[in-house]
């Protein structure tokens, strides 16, 4: 199938299905849901039961060169609280850390798992990890079908990634599927406020059990095993019961709304394997009852701090995906505005060419006329015309870069020059320049004399100015220069 731009795959993943989803980022269109496939898992080879169901759920859907996001269900993840080395310096040093937890919390090495977290030297961070086989078959089978992998989630980072930006300060996260609540206990107050504290999961009451006094009774207990104030407002994604978002009618209830309000109460139905692939997805709502809510962060509203969990290669393709559409757009644009550029310049400079080719045909003519003897007409030439060209040739056969350059170098800074005045027909400058004393006066004429062009300097005239406040000694100076 051909892809338009924007378009793009997403696919859960889990022990015992998989789904297909598409979506398109830029033309607003509803995520469809292409294909599901069940299995039963393998307790041999899980991972190749999940591989072979991709490839069949891939053959009846090709999409050969599209990029797919891959959400992963939670249970196929291991999840963890790092905290750094007070002497950590290097991300070597935190990946040891990480490692170091993950084989004291579950008991296995960590070189069976691919880790990656939310990074940080000074303040704790969350980690996570999956099996490298898991990985490993995925990446296989993308490049089977020519598909581009452009990011790997587990399913409750990705909607926390999605929706970080929506959180109202004093808030709690929550994400319901299969029956099962996770919650991210979020700091409020000190300085980790807005952090992640801690990711705990609850098992929804059976039947109409799971109404608001029981969310309130679940989020308070786990706020008071963590030794944290309970949270003022729950905000959940997911398939959440629709009695939670109701008003608060009682005082030990707790207030919640829907993130995707929209999907969960008003859309159609989803099967829980295309929940999971929704999950993370710009599309999966953005607005609650009321308009009180936007998948945008809102003016004078907190964001929980960053966490971006990714298992997927990096890549040109990836960061692209990954790039604002107005960002893209943007550098579209710059680029067209230098591809313009280049094309005015390679014209200029064909043109430049082009002229430059006739300048040298008229050099060459030119050259050509100028070797055939030209008979000048004998003209008279009357007396004052002879004397003023000359006086016009002897100005410009003047020497004037090695005056100035003798003057320069013979005039200290006690010396303030006013004039020079040169006589080409007598090779005589003069020079009118002012001193604070005699003594000034009289070494600049001294210096003067040593100047190799000067074949004789004379003081001719001295006299104090009184018209200046400062009474300054203005003489002139007559210098006869030498021809070389």
């Amino acid at each position: 199938m051909r892809r338009a731009i924007g378009q793009s795959l997403r696919i859960g993943v889990s022990a015992h299905a998989v789904s297909l989803l598409q979506e398109s980022r830029w033309r607003g269109a509803a995520l469809t849901v292409l294909a599901e496939q069940a299995f039963a898992p393998s307790a041999e080879h899980p991972y190749d039961a999940i591989a072979q169901a991709l490839r069949a759920l891939l053959a009846e859907q090709p999409r050969a060169g599209w990029p797919v996001q891959l959400v992963l269900a939670d249970d196929l993840v291991r999840m963890w609280r790092v905290v750094p080395p007070a002497t950590a310096s290097r991300l070597a040093d935190l990946e040891a850390a990480a490692g170091l937890r993950f084989q004291s919390l579950y008991g296995e090495s960590p070189a069976n798992w691919q880790i990656s977290a939310d990074w940080s030297a000074s303040a704790p961070f969350f980690a996570a990890a999956v099996p490298r086989d898991l990985l490993k078959l995925l990446q296989l089978v993308a490049q089977e079908h020519a598909l581009h992998i452009v990011s790997i989630e587990p399913q409750f980072v990705a909607a926390l990634n999605r929706w970080r930006r929506a959180l109202r300060p004093g808030a709690w996260f929550a994400l319901v599927h299969d029956g099962l609540l996770s919650i991210a206990a979020i700091e409020t107050e000190g300085a980790a406020k807005g952090g992640l504290r801690a990711i705990r999961s609850v098992p929804l009451a059976a039947g109409q059990g799971a109404d608001q006094f029981w969310l309130a009774q679940a989020v308070r207990r786990e706020a008071l095993l963590l030794d944290m104030p309970a949270p003022e407002l729950l905000q959940v994604c997911g398939s959440a019961p629709a009695v939670w978002s109701k008003p608060v009618s009682h005082a030990s209830h707790l207030p919640c709304v829907a993130l995707d309000h929209a999907e969960q109460f008003g859309g159609t139905a989803l099967s829980s394997i295309a929940q999971l692939a929704r999950s993370g997805s710009r599309q999966s709502g953005g607005r609650l009852s009321g308009g009180r809510l936007s998948g945008r962060r809102l003016s004078g509203w907190a964001s929980m701090q960053h966490m971006k969990i990714d298992f997927a290669a990096a890549s040109v393709r990836r960061s692209l995906f990954h790039t604002s559409p107005a960002l893209l757009l943007l550098a579209g644009a710059g680029l067209l505005l230098c591809v313009t550029a280049l094309s005015a310049g390679w014209q200029l400079s064909q043109q430049q060419r082009a002229r430059a080719a006739q300048l040298q045909q008229v050099q060459q003519r030119a050259a050509a006329l100028s070797q055939r003897p030209a008979e000048v007409a004998q003209v008279a030439i009357p007396p004052a015309q002879a004397q003023f060209v000359n006086g016009a040739i002897g100005q410009l056969n003047l020497p004037w870069r090695d005056l100035q350059d003798a003057v320069a170098a013979a005039t200290p800074r006690q010396i303030a020059l006013l004039a020079l005045d040169p006589d080409p027909r007598k090779q005589v400058l003069k020079l009118t320049a002012e001193a604070k004393t005699s003594d000034d006066m009289v070494a600049y004429v001294a210096e003067l004399k040593q100047q190799e062009l000067f074949g004789s300097v004379t003081l001719t005239r001295h006299e104090i100015n009184d018209q200046d406040p400062n009474r300054p000694l203005r003489f002139q100076v007559e210098a006869i220069w030498v021809t070389p």
